[in-house]
């Protein structure tokens, strides 16, 4: 039996973007936050306008050592070999906070290099989860063996996990925390404070129910598979819109640009390794067809085959790029939809054959539908 994702994994997919972009402004706000303390720290101390790292000991020592401070080579530390006592601390009704018996408890205070060193550490950290974040965003896309995972006997929790989010089911073994140890969301320990991809997808409703109905680190797919129908991640395939992705005619890159596109301007609906079905008139996919070939788009496809250039041939290799699309049998020939008058979502069209122009052959001329 043959399977696709529901509707409702296309909606938890776009959550997933939202909340993701979200994850990443904050990231950057943390970033350019401790961009700030750090030239601040090497500003206001040494009077150096650099972030290439922490100064060095060296630049330091000249600095603490003028002060008679103690550098402790073992632990890479300078202490004021002066102790200070600890000052007693009250609330405002008064009652001493953290009492000590002691009171004569005294500490040997750090340099401020140990302090600058950290908030560089800190620095690195925030742009390491920022640059993560935008990794995982920038190769989020379900990947078509998400649905082969269905023919496997068991499945990994992370790999179900991605499959009900929507999103590509080699993410989790691509992230890290801040000790760069490769983790699963399985075993991820909740921190309130991270803002982070691994706490997104630890805390996301669908990892709780995962965990709630499995909660091993394998799952076996044929119990997967009939919880997902009942759920309704899942629904049995309509063999109208199975495509076969190896007779594919264009470039993998090619075809997934104008899959985004396409949807992108609520063009077409389905998923990307599904036959894409047509959302308006047809005469506009007509419109569109034929505007690509006029335009010899995609140019490598051309390149392999000269005789179907505009130049050469007397019309679009319809079938073909209808590889791409579902079209009901009994419609009327693609061939003959063509436009009279009005042609719907034109404009959202002509866009798309302006972009892809201009990344697939950009010292092309324009040729335009008429």
């Amino acid at each position: 039996m043959k399977y696709v994702v529901s509707q409702l994994v296309t909606e938890n997919k776009k959550k997933c973007i939202k909340i993701l972009e979200t994850i990443l402004k904050l990231q950057n706000e943390s970033v350019e936050r401790m961009l700030d303390v750090v030239k601040s720290d090497c500003q206001n101390k040494l009077k150096i306008n650099s972030i290439l790292g922490p100064p060095t000991l060296e630049e330091w020592k000249s600095v603490y050592t003028k002060l008679g401070w103690d550098y402790i080579e073992a632990e890479q530390m300078f202490v004021d070999p002066v102790p200070r006592t600890l000052p007693t601390l009250f609330s405002k009704s008064g009652k001493e906070i953290f009492p000590r018996e002691g009171k004569k408890e005294q500490y040997h205070p750090n340099a401020f290099y140990d302090e600058m060193v950290g908030n560089y550490e800190t620095y690195k950290f925030c742009k390491r989860e920022h640059y993560e974040t935008f990794d995982v965003i920038r190769s989020i896309e379900p990947i078509r063996e998400n649905l082969d995972f269905l023919d496997y006997e068991y499945i990994e929790h992370d790999e179900a996990l991605c499959f009900l989010l929507g999103i590509n089911a080699n993410l989790p073994s691509s992230l890290s925390l801040s000790d760069e140890k490769l983790i699963t969301v399985l075993n991820y320990e909740d921190d309130p404070y991270d803002q982070n991809v691994n706490n997104f997808l630890f805390k996301s409703k669908q990892n709780k129910k995962l965990l709630r109905k499995f909660g091993t680190p394998t799952i076996n797919t044929k119990e997967f598979i009939e919880w997902t129908l009942e759920q309704g991640y899942i629904e049995e395939a309509n063999k109208d819109y199975l495509r076969n992705l190896n007779d594919d005619p264009y470039e993998k890159e090619f075809s997934e640009l104008l899959y985004k596109e396409l949807m992108d301007r609520s063009l077409i609906s389905g998923e990307y390794y599904e036959k894409w079905q047509w959302r308006t008139n047809f005469n506009s996919l007509h419109f569109l067809i034929k505007s690509l070939w006029l335009n010899t788009i995609p140019i490598k496809w051309y390149a392999r085959y000269p005789e179907k250039d505009p130049s050469e041939s007397r019309g679009p290799d319809w079938n073909e790029i209808m590889h791409y699309f579902y079209y009901p049998e009994n419609k009327t020939d693609i061939r003959q939809q063509v436009p009279k008058g009005a042609v719907a979502k034109e404009a959202e069209i002509e866009n798309i054959i302006d972009l892809l122009l201009d990344i697939d052959n950009p010292n092309a001329e324009r040729v335009f539908f008429s």
